[in-house]
C-alpha cells in the first residue's frame, strides 16, 4: 500500500487504503480521491487528481474534521458543499466541491430530495464498517467455486481414420 504523508502532522504516515474515482459536482471532470489511515483509526481523505485544469490541494483531511463541520448542520436541513469551506482556508476554492464529490460517492453525503445542488447526511456507519475491512489488512475470502468438469475429448478426424 501506498504510504503519504498528513497535512497535519507532516511526520506521521498516512496509508492508503483506497483509491477511487469520480466525477466532480459540475460533471465537467473526473477526480480521484484516496482514502488512507493514520496510525490504526485515524481515516483520511485527499484528493489526488483531477481530470480538467482546476486547481487542487493534495493535503489530506482527517474525517473527524469533516463530521465535526456537517454535524453542526441540523439534522434534515440540505446543506451545500460550502459548508466544508473552514477545513480549505488558504487553499483552493475548489476543494470543498471536490472533497463533496468524493463523500458523495462513498455515501457520506447523499443529494437532498427537495433542493437541487443541495444534500443530505448519507450513512457513515456503512461506511466506517467498509473501511474497516480494508484497514484490518486481512486478505479476502475467496469465493469457492466448483470446478469445472474437463471436457470430453472427441476424437479428431485423423485420429479416427488411424484406427480404422
Amino acid at each position: 500500500m501506498k504510504v503519504a504523508k498528513s497535512a497535519t502532522n507532516p511526520d506521521s504516515e498516512v496509508r492508503v487504503l483506497k483509491t477511487g474515482k469520480c466525477p466532480s459536482l459540475s460533471g465537467k471532470s473526473q477526480l480521484t480521491y484516496q482514502i488512507g489511515c493514520e496510525g490504526k483509526s485515524d481515516i483520511q481523505f485527499r484528493i489526488s487528481a483531477n481530470s480538467s485544469s482546476g486547481f487542487f490541494s493534495d493535503d489530506w483531511v482527517a474525517l473527524s474534521d469533516i463530521q465535526e463541520v456537517l454535524n453542526k448542520v441540523p439534522s434534515g436541513e440540505p446543506y451545500t458543499s460550502f459548508v466544508l469551506l473552514p477545513l480549505f482556508r488558504g487553499r483552493s476554492m475548489n476543494m470543498p466541491g471536490f472533497m463533496f464529490a468524493a463523500l458523495k460517492q462513498e455515501g457520506l453525503v447523499l443529494a437532498a430530495k427537495d433542493k437541487q445542488r443541495c444534500y443530505a447526511h448519507g450513512d457513515i456507519k456503512g461506511f466506517l464498517a467498509a473501511i474497516k475491512v480494508l484497514n484490518e489488512d486481512k486478505p479476502q475470502k475467496a469465493e469457492v467455486k466448483q470446478p469445472i468438469a474437463a471436457p470430453k475429448k472427441t476424437p479428431s478426424k485423423t485420429s479416427a481414420k488411424k484406427k480404422a
